[in-house]
């Protein structure tokens, strides 16, 4: 009995450090600085063995909610080119919405499907993000890829979407490092391509949604 107590303690015990583990840690951005119209404050995400720093770019002083905006990555690498992001999420804060930038790389073409698909950063992210005072949860966007969802073998959005109460119409989806659906990150590319999906996003913004 006594034995069967320790074990009992064991189980207990390493999955309250296996949780500890995988918490999902947010630092920084309390710091932030003025650049062209915009509020921008760096900072650190980080869940389990997994980190990187992130860049929020915010309006100064909106007069109203503000849509969230979540990429999964900062830049894309195709080959010998890399594309930066940071300026389509600037862009996007200046006319009006709060954007959180991972700043990490996709690795385009061979596709690196680990390190394009790790949900465990964007997760932690996104449940930040969408938690946040003065955001627009109905107009929420997400640019990047989806997860797999093993139990029902499909793909998933990042957890703070998923648990979004709202209509999934709500939400807005960029995809980004798909491998079904490639021509998106290829279109992320190209500056014509930018002004596009800025454009899509920003029309977005004016659909109206009804929270159930």
């Amino acid at each position: 009995m006594i034995r069967l107590q320790r074990i009992g303690l064991v189980v207990v015990t390493l999955l309250a450090v296996a949780n500890a583990q995988h918490t999902c840690k947010v630092s920084g951005f309390d710091s932030t600085h003025n650049a062209n119209g915009i509020s921008v404050a760096t900072g650190f995400i980080s869940e389990g063995p997994f980190s990187t720093g992130a860049l929020l770019y915010r309006p100064i002083a909106p007069t109203q909610a503000v849509p969230p905006v979540l990429f999964s990555h900062s830049d894309i690498k195709t080959g010998e080119t890399r594309t930066d992001l940071r300026p389509m999420a600037a862009t996007l804060a200046r006319h009006g919405a709060m954007v959180l930038v991972l700043e990490r790389t996709v690795m385009w073409g061979p596709i690196d499907e680990l390190a394009n698909r790790d949900p465990h950063l964007p997760d932690c992210a996104s449940q930040w993000l969408l938690s946040r005072d003065g955001v627009d949860v109905l107009h929420a966007t997400y640019v990047g890829p989806r997860f797999q969802q093993t139990a029902k073998n499909s793909r998933r959005y990042p957890l703070g979407f998923v648990n979004l109460k709202q209509p999934r119409r709500g939400n807005l989806y960029v995809p980004l490092a798909e491998s079904e659906a490639g021509s998106e990150t290829l279109l992320l590319t190209t500056s014509d391509g930018q002004d596009q999906m800025l454009k899509a996003i920003e029309a977005h913004w004016s659909v109206e949604v009804v929270q159930k």
